[in-house]
């Protein structure tokens, strides 16, 4: 795992937004942005590197200075917020703060006795952070930090429904990659004016690794540098780096990021555009799930000269035989997919759920955007994780209670504030609220006088129940399986003592292996194998 992606994971346990591995302004991005840096009304994209990747700003109209660098999406309107919109905390974190992992300690020490002996010890005081456990990371603020957030988020929401999908004709017309295929929507931020990050990663806990963090020493420059001596690795680096005229500089460095995630499914495809190279493809026409791609990926097509049917070109089955417990035989090659042009992700749980929206809920009800607010998954898990969960936990957790919201040709979770309205819904029987949520939203209109208002339901289609039965997954794939006419079989396996066995699960479609899953019983197994190929089944296999 890269450093930025680790150093993300782990720090996305404290409950304070998505974490920038590189919290400076990229350096390409227009003077009048890198002065500001992060604002909230900013579009944009995380890099894979960890840094957010701006495009413009919505709050600002189409001949702002940042908004000129890249230009706007062809309707363009600005939104103008009230001036109470934004809560601003100028003191959020305090001077030398340290937001670590529980598995780093941290102390201050004399920058003169402790740290580098290149740094005079009037430049001031330093801190020094160590982990013994096999990872770690920390953000250092060295003169704390400040905190933005918008309030009523609702405005923001109503703002994607109307006009999200102008934001990706606008990346398509310039041939712009969208790297993590998610737009990214800010409305909160935490922003300082210097900042060192680091990130530990040991193949085993043995000894203790120390990083020192101090000033420079530099005249006239807010700069820290790591000395990182005694780690040979380089997982630390601290700034900003000023250059000459940006001394005066204030906080422009992002350290946490809040916002929207928003998807679609038709990016994906403007995003590739050579064609897409397949090999090695005997077999895949048996595939259970072949027959429904189209489904998933409307404009997947084989390749020219493939065959489809039951002979390969070379005239044997594309089955393959098969041994005795039933899996495809080792004759066929493996399945191998080499895109033209490398599409490189940053990992966001935002950006998992929207994922699973999309192709699990999606399909049924027509939907084509999805978005998410980091709301959902902050502060969902508890502060003793040192990493945020898995795909599979996340989603578990953070669908759990909530609707989803359905609006034709978009979905989302329901957010807080929907949750509450529907609380006062059912306390009060009379209210025209009742079992339904209320959505205004802004529709793309030339002026907003012609902006027009309507409401939107629950969807019909409902999350996984607040307490899931056991053998939910099982369910869902035994229902995809009688609808598809997909014959669905489990081998199971156990080891160890039988007062303590290792329960061991393969679930098969068609005689092809689409999942594997361990547990102290046969059934929690089988449960985690099916959820192994429902996430399959969900991403088009």
């Amino acid at each position: 795992m890269a450093d930025g992606q680790l150093y993300t994971k782990l720090l996305l346990c404290k409950g304070l937004g998505y974490p920038l591995w590189y919290p400076p302004p990229i350096d390409s991005l227009p003077y009048a942005y890198r002065q500001e840096g992060v604002q909230i009304g900013d579009v944009g994209y995380i890099t894979p590197r960890g840094a957010f990747s701006f495009i413009f700003n919505i709050c600002h109209g189409a001949d702002h200075p940042i908004n000129c660098h890249f230009g706007v999406p062809k309707g363009f309107q600005q939104l103008q917020l009230d001036a109470h919109a934004i809560e601003r905390v100028d003191v959020a974190f305090q001077p030398r703060s340290d937001i670590s992992t529980d598995t780093v300690k941290s102390r201050r020490v004399s920058a003169g006795a402790d740290l580098n002996s290149t740094v005079p010890v009037e430049a001031g005081v330093g801190i020094e952070i160590s982990c013994s456990a096999t990872q770690g990371a920390s953000l250092i603020l060295p003169h704390g930090a400040s905190s933005s957030d918008l309030l009523p988020l609702r405005v923001f929401r109503e703002y994607i429904l109307a006009h999200a999908k102008s934001w990706f004709e606008l990346l398509a017309a310039q041939q712009r990659p969208v790297q993590d295929l998610n737009l990214y929507l800010v409305t909160g931020c935490d922003k300082a004016t210097s900042w060192g990050t680091a990130v530990f990663s040991k193949t085993t806990n043995s000894g203790e690794v120390t990083m020192k963090l101090g000033p420079t020493g530099i005249a006239g420059h807010a700069e820290y540098s790591w000395d990182n001596s005694s780690y040979n690795r380089g997982f630390a680096q601290a700034g900003p780096h000023r250059k000459p005229g940006e001394e005066s500089w204030g906080e422009n460095q992002c350290v946490f990021l809040r916002g929207y995630s928003v998807a679609m499914k038709s990016k994906l495809k403007s995003a590739l555009t050579g064609q897409v190279k397949v090999e090695a493809m005997k077999g895949f026409s048996n595939s259970p799930i072949h027959a429904s791609l189209s489904d998933h990926i409307p404009w997947w097509s084989p390749r020219s000269g493939q065959s489809t049917g039951a002979d390969s070109e070379s005239g044997r089955s594309n089955s393959g035989p098969s041994d005795e417990s039933g899996r495809p035989g080792d004759s066929d090659s493996p399945i191998s997919v080499e895109y033209s042009r490398e599409i490189a992700q940053a990992y966001h749980p935002s950006a998992i759920i929207n994922d699973f929206l999309l192709h699990s809920i999606g399909p049924e009800r027509g939907g084509v955007m999805a978005f998410t607010h980091d709301k959902v998954w902050i502060g969902a898990f508890g502060a003793g994780r040192v990493c945020f969960p898995d795909d599979q936990d996340l989603l578990e957790t953070v669908l759990r209670g909530r609707d989803v919201i359905d609006t034709g040709d978009t979905v989302c979770l329901e957010s807080q504030d929907h949750q509450e309205t529907r609380k006062e819904a059912s306390t009060n029987p009379g209210s025209p609220n009742e079992d339904k949520v209320d959505l205004t939203v802004l529709r793309g209109s030339t002026t907003a006088e012609q902006s027009m208002n309507q409401q939107y339901f629950v969807a019909a289609v409902p999350p996984p129940p607040r307490v899931r039965p056991v053998d939910y997954n099982r369910t869902e794939l035994n229902n995809i399986g009688q609808r598809r006419g997909v014959v669905i079989e489990y081998s199971d396996s156990r080891t160890g003592p039988l007062v303590s066995s290792t329960w061991t699960a393969v679930v098969y479609l068609n005689r092809w292996e689409y999942g594997q899953g361990t547990g102290s019983t046969k059934g929690s197994a089988r449960e985690r194998a099916a959820a192994q190929a429902l996430g399959l089944i969900a991403r088009g296999y």
